[in-house]
């Protein structure tokens, strides 16, 4: 495939992913809406995030890992249809039996989990807990075979139908609690994942037998298997080292803290994962088979190319939204959640975990792309000893700053240790690469500065001629931060033409020509 065309299916994949992850984003935001307005940031709330914390745990990291442990594993393999369809049946046996095994110690081991996990519980919420964490347990079986159909349609190159779950998933939570909240309260939750993880588990297996057709089960290939899941528990226990940041949050936090600021990390954590699951998660799910390919075939000048690029791209949409969080955190936290059980007390927890998270932003959406080629490369050993010193940084400085700063300094430490892990994987990777920093980021980056400060004081200066009085209303707030978004889009990309940068023009060449392919 030549360089042209990796670029043209590479944005195409990228553009479907980002679409169905558009969706699924603002459905995601609609259901921590509907959380907020019926639950606020309360004990019950609380409980009910610490009872979700592993099952949910669990679900991201194999989400994350098993696309990234069989994508290079199928593609090393002949395209034959039947070896395909080995392959599928083999890692299907393998991953049925051990996503089983997970469930089920998750219900057996439900009170050991919760007594380490929050020891300071209530009697009360401690019974609460164990029974949503009892009726959530087969969260883990679903949602693992789920990842695994979606990982088989992510190494076919179909990105469609994966695109769609978010939308589907939080279309039923928000259903569920819509529909039952006045007879189940809390337990509606606890139904409405499980749900939707069935129904997920269902549409993404039909799409996965559509794509791969696997035919009759015959000659498993269960050595291909086994190894498939060695190198998935490898990628996990990456993940993971990433993933527990939360754990570390909530386990701080129930100790330390009074009820409430747990609900707030949790719709801050939400909120700030918008843009990163919208462009980030996208471009990475679309960008890894091709990073796979070019590391097996030893392209490295194109691998070179799709890194530089990539990062200048990331780098120069994520401060964006970085400056404008930071400038009106509190507002779109007030648009988002200012409703019902979500009071000013909520509102004032949530928005300043919010601007904090917001500090990390562009590092986390570097960081989670540098980690493609670790994992094209099979770099496990030392990806893992760069991660391990991202969460020591973030256990240290979570220790250091939650006396004085409370839940704000748990995501302060989570900003620290992503800004620790981008510095570390880019010089790594400059050296891996042969890539010169200094010509990668000078004098490209002091012109994105240069259009980021004449943004911050516009939207500074407007925000002073125009502000965010307690009566206004949260449709005219919406409106306002609609208005100076685009407003303050316009003026990045117009600063950022006349600098000579090549984001802006690349970015709506690649538009452009994808609609013009589309017609």
């Amino acid at each position: 495939m030549t360089s042209s065309l990796i670029r043209r299916s590479l944005v195409s994949a990228a553009l479907i992913t980002l679409g169905g992850n558009v969706l699924g984003r603002a459905f995601g935001f609609g259901r921590e809406a509907v959380l907020a307005k019926y639950f606020g940031t309360s004990a019950i709330m609380d409980t009910f995030i610490l009872a979700f914390t592993v099952p949910e745990l669990i679900a991201f990291i194999l989400f994350t890992a098993l696309p990234v442990a069989l994508i290079p594993a199928v593609t090393g393999k002949s395209e034959d249809s039947a070896n395909d369809g080995r392959l599928f049946w083999s890692g299907l046996v393998w991953f049925a039996v051990c996503f089983g095994l997970l469930s089920t110690l998750v219900y057996v081991g439900r009170e050991y989990i919760l007594a380490g996990l929050a020891p300071g519980l209530s009697p009360e919420h401690q019974e609460l807990a164990l029974r949503l964490l009892a009726v959530l347990s087969p969260y883990v079986w679903f949602r693992g075979m789920e990842a695994y159909f979606r990982s088989w349609c992510f190494a076919k190159k179909r990105f469609v139908a994966p695109a769609l779950s978010g939308v589907i998933m939080n279309s039923v939570v928000i259903g569920s609690v819509l529909i039952w909240y006045d007879q189940l309260q809390i337990h509606t939750l606890a139904v409405g994942w499980i749900a939707g993880s069935v129904i997920l588990f269902i549409y993404n297996g039909i799409h996965a037998f559509r794509v791969v057709r696997p035919g009759h089960p015959r000659n498993l290939d269960l050595l291909w298997a086994r190894s498939l899941l060695i190198a998935l528990g490898a990628v996990a226990l990456l993940e993971s080292l990433s993933g527990i940041y939360a754990v570390i949050d909530r386990y701080l936090a129930s100790q330390w803290l009074a009820p409430g600021p747990i609900s707030a990390l949790r719709y801050a954590s939400t909120l700030i994962s918008i843009p990163g699951g919208i462009l980030v998660a996208a471009f990475n799910i679309a960008s890894f088979p091709w990073i796979a390919e070019l590391v097996n075939r030893g392209n490295l000048d194109r691998l070179r190319q799709m890194y530089t690029e990539s990062v200048r791209l990331l780098i120069f949409a994520m401060s964006l939204i970085t400056v404008g969080i930071l400038v009106f955190s509190e507002d779109i936290v007030r648009v988002a959640f200012a409703r019902g059980a979500f009071d000013l007390k909520s509102l004032e927890l949530t928005s300043q975990s919010f601007s904090f998270y917001a500090i990390g932003l562009v590092f986390q959406a570097v960081y989670a792309f540098q980690m493609r080629f670790y994992y094209a490369r099979r770099a496990i050993y030392r990806l893992g000893i760069i991660l391990g010193g991202m969460l020591t940084i973030k256990l240290v400085g979570s220790l250091v700053l939650i006396g004085p700063m409370g839940h704000n300094g748990l995501a302060l430490a989570t900003s620290l240790a992503r800004v620790v892990g981008f510095l570390i994987m880019t010089f790594d990777l400059a050296r891996t690469l042969d890539i010169r920093n200094r010509k990668l980021y000078m004098p490209w980056l002091p012109r994105v500065v240069v259009s980021l400060i004449v943004v911050f004081f516009c939207w500074v200066g407007i925000d002073w001629l125009w502000p965010s009085l307690p009566s206004l209303s949260l449709w005219n707030l919406f409106l306002k931060l609609g208005l100076l978004a685009g407003f303050g889009i316009a003026i990045y990309i117009g600063v950022g033409s006349l600098l000579k940068l090549s984001e802006p023009k690349r970015a709506l060449d690649l538009l452009s020509a994808q609609f013009k392919r589309a017609r």
